[in-house]
């Protein structure tokens, strides 16, 4: 069976497509940097439909770096870019239920958890120095979500 395939699309506000970026793959939550510079998406592996990365596109040089390395039946996914641009949360499933980590968009040094917790979490956006975060409880089939907060004020 053949896998779906996306692409990474500028368009302008009428539709008119301005250019493209990298090939056609299969591509998630795609998070352009505050300064417009690079590209921050989650992409699965051609092979599997199982194992998801984050990789950042440098849209000035044309290039792409591999942010994540994910084990066997593991997505790291929906990457957020820090106001500053130096730091991206992803969310991941390893130990069973997705958490929040944060890497320096450099790729050194380790991924960390932002906050722990036996809920799912999922970041949706960064302000004010903290990400804005969804937390799940529950089995996926059940999980009802609570209002979304600041990781440093719910759910901890």
């Amino acid at each position: 069976m053949e896998k779906e395939s996306s692409e990474l699309i500028w368009m302008d506000r009428n539709g008119k497509i301005l250019g493209k970026v990298g090939e056609p793959g299969l591509y998630f939550g795609p998070s352009l940097s505050p300064d417009g510079r690079k590209l921050a998406v989650e992409i699965y592996k051609a092979h599997t439909s199982t194992n998801s990365d984050i990789w950042i596109y440098d849209l000035t040089q044309g290039s792409r770096t591999r942010l994540t390395f994910s084990q066997p039946n593991e997505q790291n996914r929906l990457p957020v870019w820090s106001p500053d641009g130096n730091r991206i949360v992803f969310s991941s499933g390893r130990g069973g239920h997705s958490q929040i980590y944060e890497k320096s968009v450099s790729g050194v040094g380790a991924e960390n958890v932002v906050s722990p917790s036996e809920g799912h979490r999922y970041a949706t956006t960064w302000v004010s120095g903290w990400p804005i975060h969804r937390w799940f409880s529950g089995e996926p089939a059940t999980r009802q979500p609570t209002i979304p907060c600041a990781i440093q004020t719910c759910g901890r």
